[in-house]
């Protein structure tokens, strides 16, 4: 029988051996051919430590599955989450933190393998709910309810049945006690997230959600919530929900929008002021640091070859947007705490450039104005002078911004630079509200 200080040596030797195999995946994770090769003898380790419950080994062997599935999943990796989900459900929800990062590759990796198999989705909803119902630590709680949100905004248009299960959870979790904003923030951007998804659905099943306190279903109680927790929306991804949130509800026709929309609209555009303003300052402040990396790299050689020119701006545009994602996603310790660690989790609202609040907002803004000037007069009759210059700016921002993407999409196919312009001043802010035909 060993002692324990034999006991104590062997672990550090086995923690060592899953480190280093950890390592030579992590840097396999370009050639699938060897690492179908090597799958079979780490999934023998994994099955291994899981199944005798070995857990000081936990968390090497979670790191290990997360490296296996960073690139692409394999059917045999795909087993691998129901031995996690057996895992998880023994004993170590504790561990849920650390098997996120696997959890979330596989939502994210394999779209369509996702998509194909109901059950991989019904796992990962089951461990999410017994953290969000069950458990008592509301870290792990956040964590739990972020890949609920990952797996709405990844699965947009596809996973419609899945967004009344979510709504109804996050509803019970929120009735509950809740500790901090923080977890009352992530559960309502789940909610949100399903808005963004399909407006109609979501807000119709909130409407559905009747209970004694709320006979007329729970829509104004959470548009309510939601605009209170405004200045609790911190980071770039949770500002982005917010304003895809507002814009995806006023985008729908005057038919298929609870009343308490309206009830609430004089609120909104106040409300995505200060969202935009943060993210404003989130923007500059990256920017900034980028400019002051860049002075440290070593200038390129200027290209004379008109053959090889390009429209640098709408070029350089672009490569900020992927630096601001990377400072977004690796800056942990920024004194403003808008850099969430949880935003290191992305969303395709986050990875893609071309997904823009700033023109989603301009578009439905305007939109807004042509199609329904009702509700666009109840949003801004009660605006200052101050908040009427500020929504112009934002709008201006959004037209910018278009501008400069279309202008790379334009030089890509050999066309010509399109030009910036700003946002013509016509906004009939306020006045009587039109009669509803």
């Amino acid at each position: 029988m060993d002692s324990d200080e034999d006991y104590d040596s062997k672990s550090v030797t086995a923690m060592g051996i899953l480190e280093t195999i950890e390592i030579i995946v992590g840097e396999l994770d370009g050639s699938p051919e060897v690492m179908v090769q090597l799958e079979h003898i780490v999934v023998g380790l994994i099955q291994s430590v899981l199944k005798k419950e070995l857990m000081e080994y936990y968390e090497e062997v979670f790191s290990l599955i997360n490296e296996c599935t960073t690139v692409q999943v394999s059917p045999v990796m795909w087993g691998m989450l129901f031995l996690l989900m057996e895992t998880f459900h023994n004993d170590t929800a504790d561990y849920f933190t650390e098997m996120m990062p696997c959890l979330h590759n596989y939502v994210t990796v394999d779209p369509q393998a996702f998509l194909a198999e109901p059950k991989y989705c019904e796992v990962i909803l089951n461990m999410c709910k017994k953290m969000l119902i069950e458990y008592s630590g509301e870290g792990a709680q956040c964590q739990a309810a972020k890949l609920l949100e990952v797996i709405v905004l990844q699965y947009r248009g596809h996973f419609d049945q899945w967004i009344p299960i979510f709504i109804s959870l996050c509803l019970e979790r929120l009735s509950m006690e809740l500790k901090t904003s923080e977890l009352r923030v992530l559960l309502l951007q789940v909610i949100i997230s399903c808005i963004i998804s399909n407006p109609a659905l979501a807000l119709s099943h909130l409407e559905k959600c009747i209970s004694e306190q709320y006979p007329q279903g729970f829509t104004s109680q959470f548009l309510q919530q939601w605009l209170n927790d405004t200045d609790c929306f911190l980071g770039m991804h949770d500002r982005k929900v917010y304003v895809f949130g507002i814009c995806s509800m006023l985008s729908l026709q005057p038919g298929n929008r609870p009343p308490a929309v309206e009830v609430f609209a004089s609120q909104f555009l106040p409300a995505l002021l200060v969202i935009f303003k943060g993210l404003i300052d989130i923007y500059e402040k990256t920017e900034k640091e980028i400019e002051e990396e860049d002075e440290f790299e070593p200038a390129e050689e200027e290209i004379n070859d008109s053959d090889d020119e390009y429209d640098e701006e709408g070029a350089e545009y672009v490569e900020m947007l992927n630096k601001k994602r990377e400072a977004k996603i690796f800056n942990f310790d920024d004194e403003d705490d808008f850099a969430n660690e949880l935003e290191m989790f992305t969303t395709p609202i986050d990875d893609n450039p071309y997904v823009d609040e700033f023109i989603t907002f301009k578009d439905t803004f305007q939109g807004l104005q042509g199609v329904d000037g009702h509700l666009f007069t109840v949003m801004t009759q009660n605006l200052n002078e101050e908040q009427k210059n500020s929504v112009q700016f934002v709008i201006n921002t959004g037209i910018n911004k278009q501008n400069k993407l279309e202008s790379l999409k334009i030089e890509e196919q050999g066309g010509h630079q399109f030009r910036v312009t700003n946002a013509p001043n016509n906004f009939n802010f306020g006045g009587s509200i039109p009669s509803v035909p």
